[in-house]
């Protein structure tokens, strides 16, 4: 089974709403610097405690929440998405330190992420 791990806040004005629900929630949001769009990386539990962390950033599309789904082998999902009938949004992305990133859309258009972690 493949774990959600992740979120994305798409804004208008991502710097604001970092800066609401830090005050709402007490999460933690960093900007993160390099990103091509403002974007928060956003710490929203301690390290033990259940839940994900996730982001606030620019909106680049009409869906304003998008989630990621861990996977084993990137390529293969991707492979997957389209024989099942979904679309690739983006090509994969290698994220330094983290590992490599894509989007994808299930036929009915809902965008979500997956993401293969760097191998330790």
């Amino acid at each position: 089974m493949d774990p959600l791990v992740y979120f994305e806040f798409w804004l208008e004005d991502p710097q604001a709403g970092a800066q609401f629900f830090q005050r709402l929630f007490d999460w933690q949001p960093q900007a993160f610097e390099g990103a091509p769009r403002p974007y928060y990386l956003t710490q929203t539990k301690e390290e033990d405690q259940p839940g994900i962390n996730g982001a606030i950033g620019r909106a680049w599309g009409r869906q304003g929440v998008i989630n990621t789904i861990e996977v084993e082998d990137l390529d293969f999902k991707r492979d997957r998405v389209l024989s099942l009938g979904g679309q690739l949004v983006t090509d994969p992305l290698e994220i330094p330190g983290v590992g490599r990133h894509c989007y994808a859309a299930g036929p009915d258009g809902l965008i979500f992420g997956m993401m293969e972690p760097i191998k330790k």
